[in-house]
């Protein structure tokens, strides 16, 4: 989903959650549901940062937008249950608790949202699975190494 819609649809979710919780509905406990929701999809930057190994914001927002198009499912850190979790976790300690970690799990939710009604399945889910995408890697890195030692590959 794209960043813009990301802060629309969490602004209404969060006018809702706020509206129901009994609380005010000002920017101080508003807006970290909404800068939450944003600052997530940093990881489409840090993947292609990494990846390409530049700092060319050109170049990098170009990648994204290449791969919004193309509708590429990447392995994104911050979209994984296992960030997600750490995440809810940490601002557990925080005055507005629940507000950033709404705004965290709406994002996650409706990104699933619209990556399903794009695939008409579940294949994304294994990527936002951390675990399962290092232990992959690992074992693609073990195989690979394992056939070029063997004399008989």
């Amino acid at each position: 989903m794209h960043y813009r819609r990301h802060a629309v649809a969490n602004t209404i979710l969060g006018v809702a959650a706020l509206k129901i919780a009994g609380l005010p509905v000002l920017f101080s406990t508003l807006s970290p549901a909404v800068i939450a929701s944003f600052l997530i999809d940093a990881d489409h930057f840090l993947y292609h940062i990494f990846m390409e190994r530049t700092l060319s914001y050109r170049k990098v927002s170009k990648l994204v937008r290449k791969d919004w198009d193309n509708r590429r499912q990447r392995f994104y850190l911050f979209h994984t249950l296992e960030f997600g979790i750490i995440f809810t976790v940490l601002v557990y300690y925080t005055p507005l608790t629940w507000v950033w970690a709404f705004g965290y799990w709406t994002h996650l939710s409706t990104d699933a949202f619209h990556n399903y009604r794009m695939k008409k399945n579940f294949s994304w889910l294994p990527i936002w699975i951390g675990t399962l995408q290092s232990w992959r890697m690992i074992q693609a890195k073990r195989h690979a190494r394992l056939a070029r030692l063997s004399p008989y590959a």
